[in-house]
């Protein structure tokens, strides 16, 4: 899978273990979202939180991510529900503005529901599409792990451009980047 999305699960994890230690993590993939959704919804206690993992998924790009989202919000109207710093984007088209009312409609009708977004553009449009939402601005979760040991010292710059339907910048772009490196 998306390495970086893995590292931020781990970061995730770590951020919850240490603010709340004394609460059991149930991690569910959200392939498995439907199957449980039953049992979760029989064993679930109003104390519980449900944390969304962040990303770059608030939106239609990664529309399955957003549908699921919607489903749990919708289904625990009684629960906290963090979502961890997202990076959100509806597109302009017929179907990104159809699914973008929907995830207005849902999110808005939570009353606990706090939304991150891990840069100012994203909090800027959270905080318009979503006024009923408590709507805050953190960094990308990943950084919570500052893994690095002090005492290494480094010479070389790792650069990772995405190429996938994420990636921004253009070949020519990325030519001229890469020689300035």
């Amino acid at each position: 899978g998306n390495m970086g999305d893995q590292a931020i699960a781990i970061a995730e994890k770590k951020f919850i273990k240490d603010i709340l230690p004394d609460y059991s993590i149930l991690e569910i993939l959200i392939n498995n979202t439907s199957n449980l959704l039953g049992l979760i919804k029989k064993n679930i206690k109003k104390e519980d939180i449900i944390f969304f993992q962040g990303g770059g998924n608030i939106g239609d790009i990664y529309i399955k991510s957003e549908i699921f989202r919607r489903k749990i919000i919708k289904c625990f109207k009684n629960n906290k529900i963090i979502s961890f710093p997202q990076t959100i984007h509806f597109s302009s088209s017929k179907s990104g503005l159809i699914e973008l009312e929907k995830s207005k409609k849902i999110y808005n009708n939570h009353s606990n529901l706090l939304l991150t977004a891990r840069e100012e553009t994203s909090y800027a449009i959270m905080k318009n599409i979503f006024p009923k939402n408590k709507v805050i601005l953190t960094p990308d979760m990943v950084l919570y792990l500052n893994e690095q040991d002090k005492k290494d010292v480094r010479e070389n710059i790792f650069v990772c451009l995405r190429s996938d339907r994420e990636g921004i910048i253009s070949c020519k772009d990325r030519i001229e980047l890469l020689i300035k490196l």
